[in-house]
């Protein structure tokens, strides 16, 4: 069972664990802080909300009756209960490039659009699109001790809220960091002989938002690229325009295209297509057949200057070949995991897979941190959680 850190003795928790942090600082070893949606709950939809917008969208249309499954399945996942296989099922058939149902293309369309720009309501919650979501405090506290060199950080969001702090305009460096996104990018950014570093975010294709171009023509029909989280002017005020580097992700470019003058996403390159959305959704292979690289990329460069796994934000229902990674490195590095969550769940996935699959990884009691493969979870925010943590 897990250790059941409660309000009273969280703080005494983090306090340990900040002065086993800044302990192995001395060692030059940092933590590596594993960021998930739930850093950026209220701010982006999470998958649940996704279901819901889905499910409602889809009762409108007047779909087939051997379609009525997606329904259901998008129900399921507004509630919490979908299995990998459902949610692997329903983007696939959403988003797929013949679609069983030409309605089935509108509304994978309508929801790409309302998701990256336009923004939508879900149960009287309403959640502005991407490409305007601001940066909050815990975004900006992550950013900081990335910019200070303290903390190694893997994101799996697609929104791009960590970057856009770490770049914000009150920065004084015209250049404050790097997103990277690829095997390339990561083997690029720790062999270069540059003479000092820059602090960087390295993105999983865990949840990350691919686009392809619908003109045959464009280079970007062939392979789907990642829209850029990067915009130079998104999440700031208007004319405010920071001197950063251009991009060569795909941006989102607004333009009316449709008849009731609704935004449409279009191609940069070309500028005569627009983008076909595509989610690298939980429990497909291929998405994890993609990302597994890309984690071993960082163990091979990163391993032995981590000193600690900094779960934030990740309720692990739909990344078992993440901690499958997380636990294999703390076992053979030798290093604690501690999972953060605001609330403690009634059955927590990652401790679930830990008693499975790693038992000798065992749940640690309240006494010193060592270095050594322990688990513990703590029930709190990550704006409470990250000060104590990183103080100085």
């Amino acid at each position: 069972m897990t250790v059941a850190v409660k309000d009273t003795n969280v703080d005494d928790v983090l306090d340990v664990f900040s002065v086993f942090l800044r302990s192995q600082r001395h060692l030059r070893k940092h933590p590596l802080l594993v960021v998930g949606a739930g850093v950026s709950k209220g701010e982006i939809p999470l998958l649940a909300d996704i279901g819901s917008w889905l499910a409602r969208r889809l009762r409108t249309d007047d779909l087939s009756p051997k379609l009525g499954w997606l329904v259901e399945h998008s129900e399921d996942l507004a509630r919490g209960r979908a299995s990998r296989r459902q949610v692997a099922e329903l983007f696939t058939c959403l988003q797929s490039a013949e679609p069983i149902s030409s309605g089935l293309s509108a509304v994978w369309n309508e929801f790409s659009r309302a998701l990256l720009i336009d923004g939508f309501e879900i149960d009287g919650q309403s959640f502005s699109g991407i490409s305007s979501a601001r940066a909050r405090e815990t975004h900006r506290r992550i950013a900081s001790e990335i910019r200070d060199m303290r903390c190694w950080t893997v994101s799996l969001n697609f929104d791009g809220l960590i970057y856009q702090a770490l770049r914000w305009p009150e920065v004084s460096s015209n250049f404050p960091g790097l997103s990277l996104h690829s095997e390339v990018e990561f083997e690029h950014y720790f062999c270069s002989r540059a003479e000092q570093s820059i602090p960087a975010v390295f993105n999983i294709r865990g949840d990350v938002f691919y686009a392809t171009c619908t003109q045959p023509l464009c280079p970007r029909a062939v392979q789907p690229y990642p829209i850029a989280d990067d915009s130079p002017t998104r999440g700031l005020d208007p004319g405010t325009e920071p001197e950063l580097p251009d991009s060569d992700r795909l941006a989102l470019t607004f333009e009316e295209k449709s008849q009731d003058g609704s935004n449409a996403l279009s191609c940069n390159l070309c500028g005569g297509g627009t983008l076909s959305l595509q989610f690298s959704f939980p429990g497909l292979r291929a998405k994890e057949e993609l990302a597994f690289p890309l984690l071993w990329k960082l163990r091979r460069f990163l391993g032995p200057s981590i000193s600690a796994i900094v779960v934030i934000g990740l309720s692990g229902m739909w990344d078992r070949y993440l901690l499958q990674f997380l636990f294999d490195l703390s076992s053979e590095r030798r290093i604690p995991v501690l999972d953060i969550k605001p609330e403690y769940p009634s059955q927590n996935p990652i401790e679930t897979f830990r008693a499975a699959h790693f038992p000798s990884i065992y749940s640690r009691g309240l006494g010193s941190v060592q270095p050594e493969s322990t688990f513990t979870f703590v029930s709190t925010t990550a704006e409470h959680a990250l000060p104590i943590l990183f103080s100085k």
